[in-house]
Order: C-alpha cells, then sequence, then structure tokens
C-alpha cells in the first residue's frame, strides 16, 4: 500500500470515529412515533386572534402555562395572540405546513376546511332560555361527535372554549323581529349570514379588527357576535344597543396536528390532554368575571340593553331550524349525526 493511500484510509477513519463519538455524547437520536423528541425541549407553536388580555386570550395562555409547568420544562408552549403569526382563516392550513402547533378557530373560520363542522357556525346550536344550560354537559355530550371528525383530517381536537351568549350591537334598537328588516348586519360566517337573510336583513362578512370602523362609518347597522366578542373589540363605543338573543353560537376549538401530538411521549400527551381540561373550565371562569364588568362598563357610556321575549325567541328559532336543514346536504353524515344530536339536546 502506497504511503498516500495509508494516510487517506487513516484520516477516513478517524474522521468517522469522531463523528460516532459525537453522536454517541450528545445522546440524540430519532424518535419513534409516540416516544416524542429525545434530550431536548418540544417547542409549541399557539396562534390565536384574540387580545392577550381578553378572557379568552387569557384562558389560552393558561393552557399554555399548565403545559409548561406540568412538563418541567420538556414543552414550551409559546403563545401568538391577536393574529400575531397567522390568521384564524389561515389556521388549517398553517398546521399543515407547520407554522403552527396549536391553534384556536371559530367553525365560520374552519368550516371552508372541514364541512361536518359547519352546523356549529349556524345560530342556535343550543338554547339558552330556559335558565338550566350547562355548557360542560353540552360540551361532553360533543366531544366525540368533534374528535371523530378532527381525526378524519389528520388532527386532535383538544377541547371547546365557551363562547358565552350570542348578541347584537346596532346603531338603532332590534327588539323584534320586524326590527331586523332592511338593517346591514356583520355576519361570522357564510351560515351565520343565512340566518340574517332569513331574519329579513342583510348580510356582510367583515373582519373582526374592521367591525369597530365599519359601525363608525355606518357601513352596517349592526354586528352579531358573542357579547365576548362585542366586549373585547370595543364594539359598544359606536353600537349603544345591545340584544340579547339568548342562544349559542360562533362554536369556538383549540385543536393541533396528528402528527404533532403523536410524535410527543404518552406523559407528555397526557400533559396537554389535562391542560385542556383545567383551561376549558378556566376560560368559562375568566368569561364569568368578565360579564358584569362587559354590562356595566357598556351602559356607562350610554349602552343600552334588550333580552327578547319568549314569544319572539320562539319565531326566531324557527328561522333557525329553516337554516339547519339547509345544511343538511353539504354536512356529510358525521355532520348530520353532529346536528341531530344538538337539536335531541336542545
Amino acid at each position: 500500500m502506497g504511503k498516500r493511500m495509508f494516510i487517506i484510509i487513516v484520516t477516513l477513519l478517524l474522521v468517522f470515529s469522531i463523528s460516532f463519538v459525537a453522536v454517541g455524547c450528545s445522546g440524540q437520536r430519532a424518535a419513534k412515533p409516540g416516544e416524542g423528541p429525545v434530550g431536548k425541549a418540544v417547542e409549541l407553536k399557539f396562534a390565536h386572534h384574540w387580545a392577550a388580555q381578553s378572557p379568552f386570550g387569557r384562558g389560552m395562555q393558561y393552557f399554555a402555562d399548565v403545559v409548561n409547568e406540568e412538563s418541567g420544562g420538556q414543552l414550551k408552549v409559546e403563545v401568538f395572540a391577536a393574529d400575531s403569526l397567522v390568521t384564524g382563516v389561515e389556521m388549517y392550513e398553517a398546521m399543515l405546513d407547520g407554522i403552527v402547533d396549536i391553534g384556536f378557530v371559530t367553525t365560520s373560520q374552519i368550516s371552508p376546511k372541514i364541512r361536518e363542522l359547519t352546523v356549529l357556525e349556524i345560530p342556535g346550536i343550543y338554547d339558552l332560555g330556559g335558565g338550566d344550560f350547562d355548557y360542560f354537559d353540552y360540551a361532553a355530550e360533543i366531544r366525540p361527535n368533534l374528535e371523530e371528525i378532527y381525526e378524519e383530517y389528520g388532527m386532535v381536537f383538544l377541547y371547546a372554549v365557551d363562547p358565552g351568549d350570542l348578541a347584537i350591537c346596532s346603531t338603532q334598537p332590534i327588539q323584534d323581529i320586524s326590527d331586523f328588516n332592511g338593517k346591514r348586519i356583520r355576519d361570522y360566517g357564510v351560515w351565520a349570514g343565512k340566518v340574517i337573510e332569513a331574519l329579513g336583513a342583510t348580510p356582510m362578512t367583515i373582519p373582526p379588527g374592521d367591525v369597530t370602523l365599519s359601525l363608525e362609518r355606518n357601513i352596517v347597522d349592526a354586528a352579531m357576535g358573542t357579547w365576548g366578542f362585542v366586549d373585547g373589540f370595543k364594539l359598544y363605543e359606536q353600537g349603544k344597543h345591545i340584544t340579547w338573543l339568548g342562544v349559542g353560537g360562533v362554536s369556538c376549538q383549540i385543536f393541533m396536528k396528528q402528527d404533532t401530538f403523536d410524535a410527543l411521549t404518552t406523559e407528555q400527551q397526557q400533559i396537554i390532554r389535562k391542560a385542556a381540561s383545567d383551561a376549558m373550565h378556566k376560560h368559562t371562569e375568566f368569561l364569568e368575571e368578565t360579564k358584569e364588568a362587559f354590562i356595566r362598563t357598556s351602559e356607562a357610556v350610554g349602552v343600552t340593553h334588550y333580552h327578547l321575549s319568549d314569544d319572539i325567541r320562539a319565531e326566531m328559532f324557527d328561522k333557525f331550524d329553516t337554516v339547519f336543514e339547509n345544511s343538511r346536504d353539504i354536512v356529510g353524515p358525521k355532520g348530520n349525526d353532529l346536528l341531530d344530536k344538538l337539536l335531541r339536546m336542545r
């Protein structure tokens, strides 16, 4: 063997030995599915559109804090509030592309991608008029449906957020079905718009951040959303009349990509599940803490609150149900199963 060839072989052996030692000393190796990454913390990005100080923003930060603490730093959830990473309508694709790991959406933002969820976009998914409605019983009842639906699209459903009562924030009083006639009302999605049409008004889809300006410039006469939405975006500064509809709608869900979840250890998965359950209750706690303050603050700037009579609400539900039935052709078997369950529960 020539001297030159000997030097080359020795050099290659040295390089191989150094690489082997470096890998062995680092303690790193490829993780098996469900085993989780080895030897380093997992960083997860959690995106939503609410202000960080809102009840919803606080609830999602609570989830992140619990995960971070309970995992001893092995999971690090960073929250991106107020559309600072992606918007709600971009959430599904952003998760598929690995930009987001955990996302918050309203059903109107996700139903164009997951059609089965369309029924949760329609006002009237539950009735708050009787006074005995329990959100957590409702959420537990439909959870198997949501888990099955999200799984079909490669996602893991984590928890749903209590959105609170639907309300209409308007520049003129709305106290009867006839008061909707001719009004231009901001909706929060296609099917909410169909309900607005059924009530005799004209729907207009406007992004959440632009609604206040739309009321101020008389582009719309009113906006439909939860009272938390009215409060969070201070719509009452422009719309001095708030009509409480006494119905549920605008279902809100937190989910993550199945592959991301599966790559975690079993213990890490359990931590996320437990944090989701805790955060779900914390969201409602934060919401209830804020409700009375919202009413007092809005009344202090001249807002009048209205509650519809039972007869008017019964007429309103008839119009909602027509829209529900019209959704059956597009939501598929799982969507129809969910709708049937919702109507039985109501």
